[in-house]
């Protein structure tokens, strides 16, 4: 393998077929600084996989004060197939542990002094 990718040398015919099996753990990743609308923000990668939050998965609940442990995620998260996403082809989801930060006592104020606490 070099930079990345897998050299096959071969004569190919009709009906070959290629199998390949990767670990895809699920990793925290960050954007980089100059990305600054991402700052404060991580997203999960599954390899080669970027996964996200949907408003659907979450109604109700505004997607911004969804919290995770980034240095956690490969102990919170688990892959979990569904077959009836995609219009019953399937996909592959991520379930875990998440907090929504509880926006109560922050009306007309820009900064306090305890700490924002998850939504009880």
């Amino acid at each position: 393998m070099e930079k990345g990718y897998i050299h096959l040398t071969r004569e190919w015919r009709l009906g070959d077929v290629v199998n390949y099996r990767m670990g895809m753990p699920i990793r925290a990743i960050w954007a980089h600084s100059a990305a600054s609308d991402l700052e404060g923000r991580v997203a999960l990668e599954r390899s080669p996989l970027i996964y996200c939050l949907e408003g659907i998965d979450h109604p109700g609940t505004i997607l911004d004060l969804i919290s995770i442990d980034p240095h956690n995620v490969s102990n919170e998260f688990q892959v979990e197939h569904n077959d009836k996403l995609l219009s019953g082809v399937g996909v592959s989801v991520l379930r875990g542990k998440g907090t929504v930060v509880d926006e109560n006592g922050w009306e007309n104020v820009l900064y306090r002094n305890n700490h924002p606490r998850p939504k009880a």
